[in-house]
């Protein structure tokens, strides 16, 4: 999958949701027009990312940021530099169990947060003032036994 945002942010989001989950991907973020941005993972988020986490590979500025996004406002919780080249691919993971949010790069840890903002909700892509190629984009949810009670069907019988 391919996004490409010129002056603003996009993103595509999945009908998938979760709650405590590994998520990642490889992602590529490719200079266009003389523009090097950003691409990342967006996740626990509603349907239009208006509220969720974000975590970002912004080449421009060399660093990785955790974000949230709060009514469409977006917020930097946490930030890391590290050098980001466009056409490079990058292999990035977000566990999430509860409010402990990590972040990895190549299995290198980049991020440790803990955040209550949200504990639930859709993944999604993202991109901004780049074209970012995201592939090998797979999640696997690890909520707790008691956060699946939703999924029950109930029977009769003795």
């Amino acid at each position: 999958m391919q996004a490409n945002s010129l002056d603003r942010t996009s993103y595509a989001m999945s009908s998938q949701t979760g709650g405590s989950f590994t998520y990642e991907g490889n992602i590529t973020l490719n200079e266009k027009n003389g523009r090097e941005g950003a691409g990342g993972l967006v996740f626990r988020a509603d349907k239009n990312a208006k509220n969720g986490y974000v975590v970002s590979l912004d080449a421009k500025n060399d660093v990785v940021t955790l974000n949230k996004n709060i009514n469409g406002s977006n917020q930097e919780i946490a930030r890391n530099s590290l050098t980001l080249e466009t056409s490079s691919t990058y292999n990035v993971r977000v566990n999430a169990e509860g409010d402990h949010i990590q972040v990895f790069v190549n299995d290198k840890p980049i991020i440790e947060k803990i955040d209550t903002e949200f504990n639930y909700g859709y993944y999604g892509l993202t991109a901004w003032n780049s074209t970012a190629a995201f592939r090998n984009v797979e999640f696997k949810n690890t909520s707790n036994f008691a956060n699946n009670l939703s999924k029950w069907k109930v029977v009769n019988g003795k």
